[in-house]
């Protein structure tokens, strides 16, 4: 269950008695043409349209320093990618959240280059000797559907001119000393939150800048968040709590959280922060008491008809049985003063084993008008099996039996699962998988079916993927036999973990693979074929 991204699920190992973490396996994908060692030197983008889709892959040798995806007029995105030199992986830091990590560069040796869906062929180099850091984007004051590229470096933020024939210089409209990285991922891209405001975090905090008309930014609010202290031998660390986007609550307001955490066994706390709502309801520590004594295995966050909730993933704190199902626990999110923590709004047992890793997903599948609550993940110990546990929302506000939905993928990519965009516009919410070295869609039920069968047993599109990107991120699981201790972790968002990203503004979302290593950066985009949309092709073909 991803975190501090999009809702990705991830591979879970089981390591025995070690205590440590196993290595995910790895899955070679179909063979995908690829360019010559002469023409991978040089930065390329490269169409391949299929029956499904069409998938174009770039490749521009150096190391990714940052990616964003601003909006553009007439509804569509850019993707602009931030290459630094080859081999230096400094910048790669900037995501982290220590004091330790900022990114510091003398010479601005950076790159930017831009890919638009409306010309797949062309990778256009726009600027060059920029400094290290991370992009951003962000919406002017009075004009909401245009943004701003920005660039998040040590100290300040700049904006950043992409007129290819004549491009301004860089000016800074934020100067603020603890900044050293962009916010994680590109908010703005996924379109989870649709949030227009340039927000950073630095440790312990979470600044938010709005941008005037005439391009100045203004400090709008600091928001305070928990951080973590993790002593060594002679020094140590101060590290912020992740951040993670929520969506938009019932006022409309893009909604995010800390990473929660487990106190005693008993209780879990978060804090919900609303950036751009009143100044003394910004921040609510938020409480929740779990039945019993219980490990807090994974969790995630959701919006339940416009509420903000916790869901998290439990087991038995004084009993450890590696095969029995996990529990479920769904708390709503608001203050507690006392600090006791709210039973959950819905507990129930699960059919999901302790080595399985779920995302959770709420989606209206019978159209009621009431959210349902799904859960997605990985299970086979010889075939690879995606599957979909769903449960009806209720009147009084809990929810229905579960009932859970499958399909078997050959050679399946554990690392990733998706469900709930639509990206074959026929209205209702897709599964993608990756198996076999391809992109795989399963298409969405209707309404009278979906709360029990949401999409086909077989896929409707499947896109083969080009071999030189990685796969997505894994997790692990560690029990140590000698003291039952138990350990969960993820790899973090992986380069081969695909994002979602309206590029050519026709209300359906593309999809994005993005990564780089020592073969230079290497991104692709898929368009998937829709009921009337046919795949772009590149100049000439």
């Amino acid at each position: 269950m991803s975190l501090p991204r999009m809702a990705l699920l991830t591979t879970v190992l089981l390591a025995i008695a070690t205590g440590a973490p196993a290595k995910s396996k790895s899955k070679a994908p179909a063979p995908s043409p690829s360019p010559s060692p002469a023409a991978a030197a040089e930065p390329s983008a490269r169409v391949s349209p299929t029956a499904d889709g069409t998938r174009v892959d770039l490749s521009i040798p150096g190391t990714l320093w940052g990616w964003a995806a601003p909006r553009e007029p007439g509804g569509r995105r850019a993707l602009y990618l931030l290459v630094g030199p080859p081999g230096d992986e400094s910048a790669g830091k900037a995501t982290c959240a220590v004091t330790d990590c900022a990114v510091s560069r003398d010479k601005p040796e950076g790159r930017l280059f831009r890919w638009r869906a409306n010309a797949p062929d062309r990778l256009e180099l726009v600027r060059s000797q920029l400094p290290a850091g991370g992009l951003d984007a962000a919406a002017r004051a009075g004009a909401p559907g245009v943004e701003d590229l920005l660039l998040v470096r040590d100290g300040a933020v700049d904006r950043l001119s992409t007129d290819r024939g004549a491009p301004k210089p860089s000016e800074t409209i934020v100067r603020d000393a603890e900044l050293g990285r962009a916010f994680g991922d590109p908010r703005l891209a996924d379109g989870v939150t649709g949030d227009d405001a340039l927000r950073a975090a630095v440790v312990g905090a979470l600044r938010t800048w709005t941008l005037a008309e005439d391009g100045g930014a203004r400090l709008a609010g600091t928001i305070d968040i928990p951080v973590d202290v993790d002593p060594s031998v002679g020094s140590f660390r101060v590290m912020s709590r992740a951040i993670i986007p929520i969506g938009r609550g019932g006022a409309g307001r893009a909604l995010y959280a800390t990473e929660p955490e487990l106190l005693g066994f008993e209780r879990v706390r978060t804090v919900l922060l609303d950036p751009d709502g009143p100044e003394d309801a910004r921040s609510l520590e938020c409480w929740g008491q779990l039945p019993g004594r219980e490990r807090m295995l994974e969790s995630g966050f959701v919006a339940l008809d416009g509420t903000p909730a916790l869901v998290v993933l439990t087991t038995a704190a004084d009993k450890l049985s590696l095969f029995a199902g996990k529990r479920l626990r769904v708390f709503a999110l608001g203050t507690d003063r006392t600090r006791l923590g709210g039973a959950p709004r819905y507990a129930d047992e699960t059919g999901i084993n302790l080595w399985q890793d779920a995302t959770p997903f709420a989606i209206d599948l019978d159209a009621d008008g009431r959210d349902d609550l799904v859960l997605g993940y990985w299970k086979g110990l010889t075939h690879d099996i995606a599957a979909l546990e769903t449960r009806r929302g209720l009147p009084d506000g809990s929810f229905g039996k579960a009932h859970t939905f499958e399909v078997e993928v050959e050679d399946g990519d554990r690392g990733f699962l998706d469900f709930g965009h639509d990206l074959d516009g026929d209205g209702h919410p897709d599964l993608v998988l990756l198996g076999g070295g391809a992109l795989r869609i399963y298409p969405g039920r209707p309404p009278a079916e979906a709360a029990t069968k949401p999409v086909a047993s077989k896929p409707s599109r499947v896109i083969p993927l080009s071999a030189e990107m990685p796969g997505a991120a894994g997790a692990w699981l560690a029990f140590r036999a000698s003291d039952s201790s138990l350990a969960f972790g993820r790899g973090g968002h992986g380069p081969g973990d695909p994002r979602f990203v309206d590029f050519d503004g026709d209300g359906r979302p593309e999809i994005l693979f993005i990564g780089g290593g020592t073969g230079g950066v290497r991104a692709s985009v898929v368009l998937v074929r829709g009921a009337a949309t046919p795949p772009p092709r590149a100049a000439g073909s």
